[in-house]
C-alpha cells in the first residue's frame, strides 16, 4: 500500500484537531438544549400519561339513544350526530377511548352529510377525536387528524384571519413536537414544510404594507419561528462544515449535490438562523415600542438577549437584558423583573424541546439527578457537580453533566446588569 494511503488516516485526524478546524466546529455546534435530553424535576413535563379505564353503567342507556335516534329519523339525521356526540362525551369521561373514537367517527360522518364536506361544524369533533387518538397512543392517526384540523381551520378563512393564524400555529406546533420523538423518521420534507407554513404568514404580514402590523398575529407568528430556528441548530442537514474540510473539493461537491431540495434549504437556513432569529425579534420589539406596548417590548428584548446568549454573543446579550430592565421600570411591571431576572433560566424557554407525555414513548423510566453548580454572566454552567446518586445511575450523572457543560442559561440579572449566580442545586430528570 503506497505511503500517502497510509498516512490518510493519521493526516484527517490532525486536520481535525487543527485549531482552525477546531474552532469551526465551535462555532457550529449548538448548545446542550434544555428539554431534549433533561428536564428540571418540578415541572413535571417528563411524567408519562396515565389511562384509567372505569365502569361504565350508563353505557348501555346511551347506546339505545343512538339507535332509537338511528331508528326514528335514519342513519344520516342531525339528531343522531348529536347523540352519537354526547355517548362519545361520556365514554371519554370513563377512559374507553377507542369506543369513543368510533362513536366521533360516526358522528364526524353525520356531519359531513349534513353540513358539508368541509363544514367547520365538524372542528369540535374533529379536535376530539384528535385528543382520543392521542389518549390510545396512536399517534398515526393523531397526525392525520391534525394535518385535517388545519385544512378544516384554514377553509373559507381570509389570509391572515386570526382562524387560519391560529391553526398554523397550532400545526406547526404538532410537527414541532413530532420531529423531537421522530415520528416519520423526521422526514425533512414535512419539517421544511413546518418551518415554511409561519415564514409564509409572516411574508404575507409584511406584503400587507400596514402602517402597524397587528400584534396579535405578528408576536405568536414571531415567536412560532423562534422555535422553529432554535430547533434547526439541532438538526442534521447535509455534510457539516468541519467535514467538508477534510474532503477535497470534486469529493465535497459532489456529495453535497446528492442532497434533497429540503435538505439545502434547511442547510441554508441553518446557516442564517442567528441572523434570521435576531431580526425577527428587533422588528417585534419594534412593532411593540411603536404600539405603545412596553410589556411586549421588555419580553422581545429579553428573549432576544436569550437569543445572543444562546450563540455566544455575551456582549450584545448585556444590551437587551438592560433594555429589557429598563421597559419593565414602571411600578406595575416590577413583578417580571423578578419573574424573569431573580434566578438563572435553562434555555431554550417555552419547553421549545419538550414533546407532551402523550407523545414519549411507553415504557420511559426517569432517573431524578441532583445537581449543584453555578452559572456565569455569560450564562454558561461552571463548577457542576453531582449530589447523592445511586452507583447503578452513576453514568447518568456523567451524562447529564456533559450536557450541561455545552447547555447556555439566561443569567441572573441585577439593576439591569447580568451577573454570576451563587451555587445553585437542582433536580432534573434524566431518561434510564
Amino acid at each position: 500500500m503506497p505511503v500517502f494511503f497510509r498516512l490518510r488516516p493519521l493526516f484527517l485526524l490532525c486536520l481535525l484537531l487543527s485549531p482552525g478546524v477546531t474552532l469551526a466546529r465551535e462555532q457550529h455546534d449548538p448548545p446542550t438544549p434544555y428539554g431534549l435530553n433533561y428536564y428540571r424535576a418540578s415541572t413535571q413535563a417528563a411524567e408519562p400519561a396515565v389511562r384509567i379505564l372505569r365502569s361504565a353503567p350508563e353505557a348501555a342507556r346511551y347506546r339505545s339513544q343512538v339507535e332509537a335516534a338511528e331508528l326514528a329519523h335514519g342513519p344520516y339525521s342531525p339528531l343522531l350526530g348529536e347523540t352519537l356526540a354526547d355517548e362519545a362525551i361520556y365514554l371519554e369521561q370513563q377512559g374507553d377511548h377507542e369506543a369513543a373514537i368510533n362513536s366521533l367517527r360516526r358522528a364526524v360522518h353525520v356531519t359531513r352529510i349534513n353540513d358539508g364536506l368541509h363544514s367547520a361544524m365538524q372542528l369540535p369533533l374533529v379536535r376530539r377525536l384528535f385528543d382520543n387518538y392521542l389518549a390510545v397512543g396512536d399517534l398515526e392517526m393523531a397526525d392525520d387528524t391534525q394535518q385535517y384540523l388545519y385544512f378544516l381551520g384554514t377553509q373559507s378563512q381570509q389570509l391572515l384571519s386570526p382562524e387560519k393564524v391560529a391553526a398554523a400555529l397550532e400545526l406547526a406546533n404538532w410537527r414541532r413536537q413530532t420531529w423531537l420523538v421522530e415520528l416519520h423518521d423526521r422526514n425533512l420534507k414535512r419539517w421544511y414544510n413546518s418551518y415554511q407554513l409561519i415564514d409564509d404568514a409572516l411574508d404575507e404580514l409584511q406584503k400587507q404594507e400596514l402602517e402597524q402590523a397587528p400584534l396579535e398575529l405578528l408576536e405568536p407568528l414571531s415567536y412560532a419561528q423562534l422555535r422553529h430556528l432554535y430547533l434547526l441548530g439541532e438538526g442534521e442537514f447535509g455534510l457539516r462544515e468541519e467535514l467538508q474540510l477534510t474532503l477535497n473539493r470534486s469529493s465535497a461537491d459532489e456529495a453535497n449535490q446528492q442532497m434533497s431540495r429540503e435538505e439545502r434549504q434547511l442547510q441554508h437556513l441553518q446557516q442564517g438562523a442567528y441572523s434570521l432569529g435576531r431580526k425577527l425579534l428587533e422588528q417585534l420589539s419594534q412593532a411593540h415600542g411603536q404600539a405603545g406596548g412596553r410589556r411586549g417590548q421588555a419580553r422581545a428584548e429579553l428573549y432576544l438577549a436569550d437569543w445572543h446568549i444562546w450563540h455566544n454573543r455575551s456582549t450584545r446579550a448585556g444590551e437587551h437584558y438592560r433594555q429589557s430592565w429598563q421597559l419593565l421600570g414602571d411600578p406595575e411591571l416590577h413583578y417580571l423583573r423578578e419573574e424573569w431576572f431573580a434566578e438563572p433560566m435553562e434555555l431554550p424557554l417555552d419547553d421549545v424541546f419538550h414533546a407532551d407525555s402523550q407523545l414519549l414513548p411507553a415504557g420511559t423510566v426517569w432517573v431524578p439527578v441532583r445537581l449543584r453548580f453555578a452559572v456565569s454572566a455569560q450564562g454558561k454552567p461552571r463548577d457542576i457537580e453531582t449530589l447523592a446518586l445511586a452507583e447503578q445511575h452513576e453514568v447518568l450523572g456523567y451524562r447529564i453533566k456533559r450536557w450541561l457543560r455545552a447547555a447556555r442559561y439566561r443569567p441572573r440579572v441585577e439593576s439591569g446588569e447580568p451577573v454570576a449566580s451563587a451555587v445553585l442545586e437542582r433536580e432534573y430528570l434524566v431518561a434510564e
